[in-house]
């Protein structure tokens, strides 16, 4: 075997491995192909995700109409809270006005006697 042949065996095998690869690839490519959604599949796809999507829309929006109503509620009750408190607050301080009142006049009646 000279020089020639052996160099000649070396690029028929190195082509041969290439052959290999790229039917190895265009094989698997067409798999792919295949494997992939018919244009009806893909189609009831898209219809689904549009329908998910608006029903997530809606609940979102279910949900931010249910916190504004939370907080006009919570808003509510603050409101009738501190005014009761307030109102509360203002009973207190007349019972206590005139608590002190009654006392001091039984003080200045006893003072008098």
């Amino acid at each position: 075997m000279n020089e020639v042949q052996f160099w000649h065996w070396i690029a028929t095998g190195a082509l041969g491995v290439l052959v290999m690869l790229l039917s190895w690839w265009g094989k698997t490519l067409s798999d792919d192909v295949r494997k992939r959604l018919t244009r009806e599949e893909f189609k009831v796809y898209l219809d689904e995700a549009t329908r998910s999507r608006h029903e997530l829309r809606d609940s979102i929006l279910k949900l931010f109409e249910r916190a504004e109503s939370h907080e006009k509620s919570d808003v509510e009750r603050f409101e009738r809270l501190t005014k009761d408190f307030n109102g509360g607050l203002t009973s207190m301080r007349d019972l206590m006005y005139t608590s002190k009142l009654e006392i001091l006049r039984e003080l200045n009646d006893k003072v008098d006697k």
